[in-house]
């Protein structure tokens, strides 16, 4: 009797639950869920991942970027890289001609989901040696995280090289016949840190960096931005401006291309090494320098952003469509915390009432378990008075007779 009534109460308090959230939670909380939230699936061995900023689309058994969309500020979109189009990269390269060739045989390992961010684990092996990377897809800006590990378990040394030294993240960008490229890059050297900027006309080689931006200008106006930060590992990062692939028919188209690798070749016998940074992957706006964190590698590009973001570069209305955004999402947190604080009373109240009804439950037992007892006692003496009369009567009559 007491579990099936704890059952009841659990039950109605959970039917109470679900009817207060469908009835005045889910249009605002998931509305907003669903336009931040990052989706990714693997069909017929092709990683898609789409998220607000972008669209990834990752060959897993070749290993080759296939597809790469970002948002723009005006809410369309700019192809960055096209496999299509014949553009090269790669999410690992090894070899020793032009780009290298990828690793390819990519298996999901794991995968780790959140409302803003989702972290796909991947793994393959080339030679005796397995490497595994490790994506983070990020909804709320145009960043990826890259975290590239290779072990070698064997027990033979592995040579692992590519045209930039050890094996390594080919990345690339369309770009417009005629384009100019500025790049920053930053430097730490005793516990200081030095930002570079440049003009960059051909292919061009960085050690030892912390971050790099890479920003091209058609006609004088910033297009494209992409960048490596956070770089921690042994590497050497690499840009070529004017890397020509394929386009067919005879005919070659340029890419932008970056590349971050590992200095280390030789893997020994149980040895692992790693790196790590992340990829920021746009169109020139004031949201992905200001939410990917470059601003100073920009700013030594674009000095006069220093004193006022939305002076020049277009930055005035973007600028203002960011403050709205923040201030949407500002009033849809008040109204999921009002929501939230709403929801907290109502169960409150619930609580209340079935401290409540337990207590008038005791009660009840209580009385019940009273008058049962007194039933018994009722049922005991009248069964007694019954007897005693059956005796007197039996007496009775043996009188009479006699």
């Amino acid at each position: 009797m007491v579990w099936s009534r704890r059952a009841f109460k659990l039950a109605l308090l959970a039917w109470a639950i679900s009817a207060l959230l469908t009835s005045t939670y889910p249009a605002m909380a998931y509305a907003l869920s669903d336009e931040v939230a990052v989706e990714y699936s693997v069909e017929e061995n092709i990683l898609s991942v789409n998220s607000y900023f972008y669209t990834v689309r990752i060959d897993l058994e070749t290993g080759r970027f296939v597809y790469v969309d970002v948002r723009t500020v005006d809410g369309g979109t700019r192809t960055l890289l096209d496999a299509g189009a014949g553009m090269e990269a790669y999410l690992i390269s090894v070899g020793s001609q032009g780009l290298g060739s990828p690793v390819g045989g990519w298996q999901v390992v794991s995968a780790v989901d959140s409302d803003t961010f989702s972290t796909v684990a991947l793994r393959s092996t080339v030679g005796a040696a397995v490497v595994e990377a490790r994506l983070t897809f990020y909804s709320y800006k145009p960043q990826i995280d890259v975290e590239v590990e290779i072990t070698n378990d064997s027990g033979e040394r592995v040579q692992l090289q590519s045209p930039f030294g050890g094996p390594a993240l080919v990345f690339a960008s369309s770009v417009e016949e005629g384009s100019l490229y500025k790049t920053a890059y930053t430097v730490v050297s005793g516990g200081e840190a030095k930002i570079e900027a440049v003009d960059l006309e051909s292919r061009a080689t960085f050690s030892g960096i912390e971050s790099i931006v890479v920003v091209t200008e058609y006609q004088g106006e910033p297009r494209v931005l992409l960048g490596l930060k956070d770089v921690h590992g042994d590497t050497v990062a690499v840009v070529d401006p004017n890397y020509q692939v394929s386009a067919g028919e005879g005919e070659t188209a340029t890419q932008l291309t970056l590349v971050l690798g590992f200095v280390n070749q030789i893997f020994e016998p149980g040895s692992k090494d790693s790196f790590k940074a992340s990829l920021v992957l746009s169109v020139y706006d004031a949201y992905a320098i200001i939410s990917t964190d470059v601003f100073d590698e920009v700013a030594s590009i674009y000095p006069g952003i220093k004193a006022s973001v939305p002076t020049g570069f277009g930055f005035e209305r973007t600028i203002a469509d960011l403050n709205s955004r923040i201030e949407t999402l500002r009033s849809s947190l008040d109204n999921l915390r009002s929501e939230n604080e709403e929801l907290k009373r109502k169960l409150d109240e619930l609580q209340g009432r079935d401290d409540y009804w337990n207590a008038k439950i005791a009660e009840l037992e209580e009385e019940l378990q009273f008058y049962k007892i007194r039933s018994e006692r009722n049922g005991i003496l009248a069964l007694l008075a019954f007897i005693a009369g059956a005796v007197i009567s039996a007496a009775a009559v043996y009188t009479v007779r006699r």
